[in-house]
Parts: C-alpha cells; structure tokens; sequence
C-alpha cells in the first residue's frame, strides 16, 4: 500500500487512517499512483482537507473537507484539526472506495472513553460529545453511544481519585505453554522453573525498594497478573502473597485481584491460598467453551476443567470472579460465540470480559496467518452483539473497554459486570487517573500527576533474565518519576 501527501507532513494519521480499512499492510511513500495496489494521497491547502484514493494507478474515490474558522482571528493553522480534518476526508474517501465502515471511524488508539472524559471536563454535554464523535471522529451510533455509556460507568470511580490513592501491580511472567494469539511478556514455566525462586528473590528486592512510596498513599486495588500466576508452583505462590503482605498494606485495600487466567493451573489447594491470603477477585480465562478451538489456538485444558475450576474457586469462598472470552477466534461462528455465552453465564459470573482477537505482531499468529480461517468484519460484530444482549439478560453492564492496534474488524474489548462489581483496577489503568507502582518484568509504572494532567512512565524490561540481572536500573527510573 502507498501514500502520498501533499501540503502535509502528517504521515502518522494518513498511515493510521489507511490501515483501519487495510490492516496488516505495510506502508510506503509514492510519487504518484502506484500500479500494482492501492494509493492513498492526502492534500492540505490551507483549510481544505482531500483525501483520494486510487487501485492501480487508476482513481477510485475522492473526500474533501473544510476546516471551520473560529473567526477573523482564527489565521494561524490549528495542527490538530488539521490531523483531524485529513483524517476524516481520507477515511471518507476509504469508506466510498471500499464499501465498509469502521464501526470505530478514525480512532485508533486504545482509550476512546478518555475522549469522553476529557470532552466533559471541558465543559461538553453529553449530546455535544456524541456529535464530536459521530461528526469529527466518524464512529458510529451505536459505538458512540456505548463509549458516552460505559465513560459514565466509570466516572463514579474516577471521582473518588484525590491524588493519594495508588494502585499495585506484580506481574508473574510465566504460563504453562504459549497461546497462538498471545504477544504479552510470558515464558514457560517448565523451562524457566530453575529461575522461579530467583524470580521472586529479585521481585521481592523490588517490593523492599519501592514500598516506601505507598507508605503515606492508600492503596485502592491490587492486580497480580501475568502471564499466569498460578502457574507458581503452591510453596511459590504462597511466598509471593506472604510478600506481598510484608511490604504493603494490601489488606485494607478495596480490590486485591488474582489473575488465574488459565484453568488448568487451578487447584483446591492454590484456590485456598488465595482466598487465605486476602484475594477478593479472581479472574478465570478459558477465552471460549469449544474444545476443538481451544485445542486449536494452544490451550492445555477443556471446556470441562474451566468449570471444574470455577466450581472449585465458589468452594473455596470465591465471590467475585471474571471471565475473559475471545472474539474472533480461528473457526469460529455467532453460534460458538451464543454457546459459549451460554454455558459461561450458566455460572453466575461476577463479570465477563470479552476481548476481540488482535493479531499481534509478536504471535505465533502473526506468523503463521495463512494457516487459519479467521471469521469476518460482520461475523465478529455478531458475536459481540451476541456477547452484549447475552450479558445484558444476565443482568450484566459494561463498565469498561479498551481497544487494541490490529484488532480484526476494528473493534473494542469490553467488561461487563453486575452492580457494584466493576474492577476498579481496569477502569483506572485506562484512564490513566490515578499512580500505578508495577513491579516484576515487562511491567510499567505510571506516576499521574491529577493537577497539572501529566503521566511519566518508567518501564522494566520485559526479558526475565534481564529483569533479574539489572534491578537497579529499574529501581533507578522508578525513583525518578516517583520522587522516592
């Protein structure tokens, strides 16, 4: 795919714009129309936006667009209506030679509740924020009406931030194999097993260094998460609760969520660890309730050992439990998406969460495309239609969402959940409201600043022997954003 700009230099916008009607196409400049594919060519004069689009060096469609003024004064150029004013016209111009329309029009990052946040605290009513989306941002009714709808959900959480509420993450990096789909900081665990009890030697240096910085704060939720956590082995994960418990005050905090993401690592036995040492939220992922797909995408359990596992967690006192589902899967219909939806409710879940399938670039699907017969743009906005009048009979409400680069159709990740039983610590990693002390590899702090609207991030390596031989390193670029 080629692009050509004119009067601009905005090739970001013009390459994001392109790839939500072409995804996993790669991108390169042109002098002039391209005979073997498709050329898109953005051009800006003054306050005229076009967009045009050519196959083969033959045009196809074309979009124009004129920047408003805000008055006499209004002369010098706006950069951000400028990005705005190209990307709608070249995604007008996408949408006529194409045939489709992307649900979420020109957005492409992950957040499209925080375009709803910052609108209102700008003073927009909500009618006005719906027409900044459905006019500017091109996303369609039903899109802007859930994004305005789930913003609201969230706004009562985000409202109780003062500035010294915290939230704490740990990632545990290790899984018992690795999914098709999955690109997160994970390795196996039976490779790795020599390093686990050096892992939590250095995790725990980690909580005694930076444990000082929650030492005044509240700390409102507590996320253990992965990879899989309950891939440590019992003696392990109870040292790493144990821990926990040492260096921060994780009992008076109002969410402490495990991430038990794979079945097939649940036990009795781990499920009274948890339960023993304070978790108030587990999240069991099985991502769908069809045996051939989950032995298809690389999963080591069934259908029937995720409802093993979850009958065992109600055992053991578990009260609030997630569900993570997959849209999108490889084989997959509306059909398996109802069945699944289905069985999963059948057991009362707290709150279900159902992501669309992003091919990453990072996964072995990315590698391997060909091989799988992925379902469709209009298949996956069934089977998330499915998802939401199935949650909604269930009497679950989403709460939160998220989007992802590459997702298939361009769609959105959703949580659901009953009354009173959001997460809080999804609602606020999204937003970006309130700090995040994240420890362990791969994971990201973030240092939010609620007067002046700043975030600073300091990263640890996602390596697990790096993480492990160069801890000060990252202690270092913690105490910087921290102030430590």
């Amino acid at each position: 795919m080629f692009y050509i700009l004119f009067g601009h230099s905005y090739v970001n916008e013009i390459q994001a714009v392109s790839q939500i009607f072409y995804p996993n196409e790669k991108f390169a400049a042109a002098d002039e129309p391209a005979p073997g594919g498709i050329t898109v060519v953005s051009a800006l004069d003054g306050r005229e936006c076009r967009g045009m689009v050519y196959n083969n060096g033959e045009f196809v469609a074309s979009a124009h667009i004129t920047l408003k003024s805000a008055g006499a004064a209004d002369s010098a150029p706006d950069e951000k209506k400028e990005r705005g004013g190209l990307s709608a016209a070249l995604f007008d111009a996408l949408r006529e030679a194409t045939g489709i329309t992307p649900a979420w029009g020109v957005l492409s990052g992950i957040r499209p509740t925080k375009i709803v946040h910052e609108l209102w605290r700008a003073g927009a009513t909500d009618e006005e924020v719906f027409a900044r989306l459905t006019d500017e941002r091109r996303v369609t009714a039903k899109k802007a009406s859930l994004c305005i709808d789930i913003a609201k959900a969230e706004k009562y959480i985000l409202n109780h931030n003062d500035g010294r509420d915290m939230s704490l993450y740990v990632g545990i990096p290790f899984c018992p194999t690795r999914c098709l789909y999955c690109s997160f900081t994970s390795y196996p665990a039976a490779k790795y097993s020599h390093r686990l009890d050096e892992y939590l030697d250095t995790l725990e240096r980690e909580m005694a260094a930076t444990c000082g910085y929650a030492g005044d704060r509240h700390i409102e939720s507590v996320y253990v998460g992965g990879g899989t956590p309950t891939t440590l082995g019992d003696m392990q994960l109870e040292r790493l609760l144990i821990i926990l418990h040492k260096y921060f005050k994780i009992e008076k905090a109002r969410e402490f969520t495990v991430e038990a993401g794979r079945p097939d690592t649940l036990t009795p036995r781990n499920l009274c660890l948890m339960k023993k040492y304070g978790a108030t939220r587990l999240a069991i992922n099985p991502q769908t309730l069809c045996d051939e797909t989950l032995e298809r995408i690389g999963r080591a359990h069934t259908a029937e050992m995720f409802r093993h596992a979850f009958e065992w967690a109600r055992a053991e006192g578990h009260g609030n439990i997630n569900v993570d589902l997959i849209a999108g899967l490889p084989g997959e219909t509306p059909e398996h998406m109802s069945r699944t939806m289905d069985q999963v409710l059948a057991l009362r879940p707290e709150s279900v969460t159902v992501h669309t399938l992003a091919i990453k670039r990072a996964s072995l699907f990315k590698e391997n495309l060909e091989q799988y017969n992925f379902p469709g743009p209009d298949e996956i906005e069934e089977m998330l239609r499915v998802a939401r009048k199935s949650t909604a009979r269930a009497g679950l409400y989403p709460y939160y969402m998220y989007r992802q680069k590459n997702m298939l159709g361009n769609f959105e990740n959703t949580g659901y959940c009953a009354k009173d039983r959001e997460c809080l610590y999804n609602v606020q990693i999204m937003e970006e409201r309130q700090s995040i002390l994240a420890l362990g590899a791969g994971a990201v702090t973030k240092a939010v600043d609620l007067e002046r609207g700043l975030v600073e991030r300091a990263f640890n390596v996602k390596n697990v022997d790096e993480y492990i031989r160069r801890l000060d390193e990252m202690l270092a670029r913690k105490r910087k954003i921290l102030h430590m």
